[in-house]
Formats: structure tokens, sequence, C-alpha cells
């Protein structure tokens, strides 16, 4: 068995990246529900320990080829530590492109989302892989930052700069770690320049980090915008709390919510109505802000309405602000953090009702 096993890694061996990259994605789509699933959570960790313990692991073995022994611990895995590697590397990967997904908003986070997804399909090749522990280290150092980003306002049950600038430092305490751990036996001649070599790479990448954070372009999780739609009325049903919105959309129009063409009649509101995925015992202030395009095609800031929001719920806290004061054009709505980064947006077009037939409401529930 073990030689037929044998002779099909050799036959199929070009094409293990792409597998080891499914499973490890797959593995994340089929297990993850929420960014505050604390066994999700426990895996990650369980991931980035193990990750650290192999990559210690294969720079002593790249230092020392002939007479390198593994810990006991990874002895009987050890011929196929490179595929365990990658995997773990693509499930982590996969998890920040999902999780950072769900809270970006594409008009300013597609850069780091873009860089996010490369990162992981270039895990994936053999021609990356050839540039062994090193890169392995700098990847790691990515992994660690980007997990601490989410992590601390998971536990901390807030979001702001503070805590980005902990997740930072935090990861560079145990990068900085990780790196001695691994050349503490180093001759001192050699020393300095192997820790350059390992921590210089991870330098850049925190710093690079912290630009994308003063840029606004890193996505606010855990935060994420799971709905979002203007209705010409919100009501909330008093006898089942149900959530009732009140559009003219037309009833063969399954394809969309609400009044993405918002037809305007003397004393009407615009409702927005969004949802807001929060982790458990999580508090925070949202704004929305109200723009209106330009005739040179610049949409400027007409109002901020804020709206606070508690996490825990499954769909998403809900909550609707609305606005009286307003006139016809192309309207975006931008729904922020308190340091203004965009968790989503919702784009419509305000125009005037001439008509004086009796409206017909279609009504969702949420």
């Amino acid at each position: 068995m073990r030689e037929r096993i044998r002779n099909i890694r050799e036959r199929y061996k070009r094409y293990e990246p792409f597998i080891f990259f499914t499973a490890g994605f797959l593995f994340d789509v089929f297990t993850l529900r929420r960014i505050d699933d604390w066994i999700k959570l426990i895996f990650q960790i369980l991931f980035l320990t193990l990750l650290a313990m192999f990559l210690v692991a294969q720079y002593n073995e790249e230092k020392d080829k002939a007479g390198y022994k593994p810990p006991r611990l990874l002895t009987k895995i050890w011929p196929y530590q490179i595929e365990i590697t990658h995997f773990m590397f693509g499930s982590m990967l996969s998890a920040f492109v999902i999780f950072y997904f769900k809270s970006a908003s594409l008009t300013r986070s597609v850069i780091f989302l873009f860089l996010l997804v490369i990162l992981m399909v270039l895990n994936e090749l053999p021609q990356i892989r050839e540039y062994g522990v090193r890169l392995r280290f700098a990847l790691y150092s990515f992994c660690l930052a980007s997990f601490f980003i989410y992590f601390l306002p998971v536990v901390a049950g807030f979001i702001n700069w503070l805590l980005f600038f902990a997740a930072l430092i935090l990861a560079g305490l145990l990068m900085w770690g990780l790196v001695w751990l691994a050349t503490r036996k180093e001759s001192p001649e050699m020393l300095a320049l192997n820790q350059q070599r390992l921590g210089v790479p991870a330098l850049v990448i925190y710093m690079v980090l912290l630009a994308s954070y003063l840029l606004k372009v890193i996505p606010p999780v855990p935060l994420a915008m799971t709905f979002g739609g203007i209705y010409h009325k919100v009501e909330k049903n008093k006898e089942n709390g149900a959530i009732e919105l009140y559009s003219l959309k037309p009833w063969y129009n399954f394809w969309s919510h609400g009044d993405s063409d918002f037809k305007m009649r003397a004393g009407d509101v615009i409702y927005c109505f969004v949802r807001i995925f929060a982790p458990a015992r999580f508090d925070h202030t949202i704004k929305l802000g109200w723009s209106l395009k330009d005739a040179k095609g610049h949409y400027i800031l007409q109002d901020k309405i804020p709206m606070e929001i508690h996490g825990g719920r499954e769909d998403g806290f809900r909550g609707y602000v609305y606005k009286s004061h307003f006139q016809p054009g192309q309207w975006r709505v931008d729904v922020e953090t308190q340091d203004e980064r965009v968790i989503g947006n919702i784009y419509f077009k305000v125009e005037e009702d001439v008509s004086t037939d009796d409206r017909i409401w279609m009504v969702e529930h949420d």
C-alpha cells in the first residue's frame, strides 16, 4: 500500500500544490462560520504554533543538512513537512481572505484584498517554495499580524487604533522571539547577519500594514456589513418583532433589495437599513455618511448620522437611520467605523415622482 501511494505521489507530484491549496481552502470554507468562533480561533492558534515549530526545524535543517534530526514530536511526519507547512499556510491565508472580504468595501480595500489573494496563490507555486525557509518566515510574520488584527478586537469587544497598534507590536515581539529561537545557536560572526535576513522582511511587512491602516485600505475586521438597502419606510412588527421594509421595487425584481431607484414625492423620507455583523459582547458606534454626486462626478458629503451597534446576532445587528432633507441625484451611503474605515457602500438614485397614482408597496421582512 505504501509503495502504491508513493508511486501515485510521484506520478501526480506536479499537482500536489493545487491539491493542498484546495484542501486548505475547503477546510476553511466548511469550518468557518463566524469570526468569533472559538473552536476555529483555537485551530488558528494551533496552526500558528505548529508553523512556528516547523519553521525553526526547517531553518536548522537548512543549516545542517547532513546531521540534522527533527524534534521527536515531528519525526513521523517530517517527510511531509513541506506539504503540511503549506497546507497550514493555505488554511490561514484563505481564512484571512474570507474574513477580510466580508469586512471590505471594494471602494477602498480592493488593493489589500488583491494582495491577500495573490499571497494565497503564490503560497502554492513550486517556484515560490524553492525560495526556502526565509520566505516562509516572512509569510509567517504576515499571518501573525493578520490574525492578531482581528483576534484582539474579538477578545476586547471593541475596535480602535490602539488595538491595531497592539496587534502589530504583539506580532513583532513573537516574531522576534521566533527568529531568536531559530538562530540562538549561530556563531557570533553569523548571528547578527542571519537575524537580519529573517527579521528585516517581517519589519518591512509590518511597516506596509501600518501604512495600509493609515491609508484606510485595511478592512475593519471583525465588523462586516451583511445587508444594506434604501427604503421608503421601516417599521417593527409589534407582534413578532420582525422588521418590515417598504419599497416600490417591482414584484418581478427579485435580484435586488429596496429602492435603488427612489421615487420622491413631497413628504417622503429616505430610510437606510443595514445589518452589521459584530462578535458577541462587541459594541461600537458606526457612522452612515450620505454623499451626493456633483456635476464633475465627485461624491460630496452631505450628512453623517451615527448608529450604535451591538454584536452577537448571527445575521448581524439590525438598525436604520433616515434622512428627510435631500434632492434628486445619484447618492451613496458609506457605512464607516469611528475611525472612518468603510464597512460597506449603498448606491441609489433619487428621482421626482410626478405620478399621482396610489403606490403599491413591496414589503420585505427581516
